[in-house]
């Protein structure tokens, strides 16, 4: 009975002095914080008691004994609460300070919990080994680098603005430090991106200029074009070309320079153009002919002709108008193509009377011998000859009697 009590009271000491003994909430911590920023490294104990915390560093130096800090690091503390924190405070954490530190607990044997630090560092471009803006001829091959560091290792991704449209971002399927562009094309120039990233804000990119240099390429407005005498007229050329080009008007085979009668103006385009206008004035026989535009750069000489020719206006052709025709009379009456051209059957009498339409005629002739109206009418018959009235036959006779008679007395 005694052994029993005794066994019992070894017991309940046992875990008396288990549950008084300073134990740590956990044994290991992962701490992950940016470069800059203050890292706090948790260090809980329960049941402290009289026993001594101490924080030690990656390279095993003490870093403090309770809250006394033993190094010379001013960005180093303690934070202490009433509820058993212990807690290690590195303010403007570097990258060097990443590592394994110790929250020690003098107790036999001694008690340990490991935190470990994971300072992150944003990507970060080397532009002293990064590639810078480069010149490549058209045909060649170009090589580009990018070179950037950071915790953790930073991803390089490759873009491409064009010159001709440098508010669009072309994605390049290129991923990795270099960028290598084979049998390089004027239309390949434009300013690539490096973009390095690693998770950690903000993401850094590097830009490089690529300049294809080529022949120049020169077009005309016109191949012809045709000016009126005395005129003045504008030829336009139109040249693109890395680098800029000489751009020259010739005419058999003369530059023509800037005077009172040429008049050269320079306008710039769109990336590589620029368009040279040469204005004539008062043009006249000697101007017309072919002009070639001529531009040159380090890469060649490239020329495009035309030919300006006389321009001659049409002569206006006023419409012929037939003069009215006359009311004049003929010999045999009113002149037929003046009642051609109104009432084109009309027949003339060979003695000058009125003019009667040809179907309206018969029909009025035979109404009026039907009705004795011509019957003394002089001049009518129905098949349109000419009668002798018995009338003025009779008064013939008697006119030719009285006459004799008179001579006789």
């Amino acid at each position: 009975m005694t052994g029993e009590i005794l066994g019992l009271l070894f017991c309940l000491t046992n875990v008396l002095s288990l549950q008084f003994e300073p134990l740590f909430n956990d044994d290991v911590t992962e701490v992950k914080v940016v470069a800059g920023s203050t890292a706090l490294l948790p260090c809980y104990v329960l049941n402290k008691g009289e026993h001594t915390i101490i924080w030690m560093n990656p390279k095993r130096i003490l870093f403090s004994n309770e809250q006394q800090i033993v190094i010379d690091d001013k960005r180093v503390g303690i934070v202490v609460s009433g509820s058993g924190d212990w807690n290690l405070r590195i303010e403007h954490a570097r990258y060097n300070d990443s590592g394994e530190y110790s929250c020690l607990l003098n107790t036999k044997p001694v008690k340990i919990k490991r935190v470990f630090l994971f300072v992150q560092v944003p990507a970060h471009i080397l532009n002293q080994e990064s590639s810078r803006d480069i010149e490549v001829e058209e045909g060649n091959n170009v090589t580009l680098r990018c070179r950037a560091t950071g915790v953790p290792q930073p991803n390089i991704t490759w873009f491409r603005r064009p010159f001709v449209s440098m508010e669009n971002k072309e994605y390049l399927s290129t991923e990795g430090e270099m960028l290598t562009v084979h049998d390089v094309r004027r239309y390949q120039a434009g300013v690539y991106v490096c973009l390095a990233y690693n998770g950690v804000p903000p993401a850094v990119t590097r830009e490089m200029q690529v300049n294809v240099q080529y022949i120049p390429v020169v077009k005309l407005l016109n191949t012809r074009l045709g000016q009126i005498l005395g005129r003045e007229t504008i030829l336009e050329c139109s040249v693109t070309s890395y680098p800029r080009a000489k751009i020259t008007w010739l005419k058999h085979g003369i530059p023509i320079q800037h005077s009172y009668k040429y008049r050269m103006e320079l306008y710039p385009g769109k990336h590589d153009t620029h368009t040279l206008t040469m204005t004539i004035y008062t043009i006249n026989e000697r101007d017309f002919g072919e002009y070639t535009c001529e531009a040159t750069n380090r890469m060649g000489t490239k020329r495009e002709t035309m030919t300006l020719y006389e321009y001659i206006e049409p002569t206006p052709t006023t419409p012929t108008t037939r003069p009215p025709k006359s009311w004049a009379r003929s010999s045999t009456g009113y002149q037929e193509e003046y009642y051609e051209q109104y009432a084109p059957n009309i027949r003339q009498k060979p003695f000058g009377s009125n003019p009667v339409p040809l179907d309206r005629a018969s029909s009025l002739d035979k109404k009026a011998y039907a009705t004795g109206v011509l019957l003394k009418r002089k001049g009518y018959y129905q098949d349109g000859g000419v009668e002798n009235s018995v009338n003025d036959n009779r008064y013939g006779r008697l006119l030719i009697l009285l006459t004799v008679s008179s001579m006789l007395l």
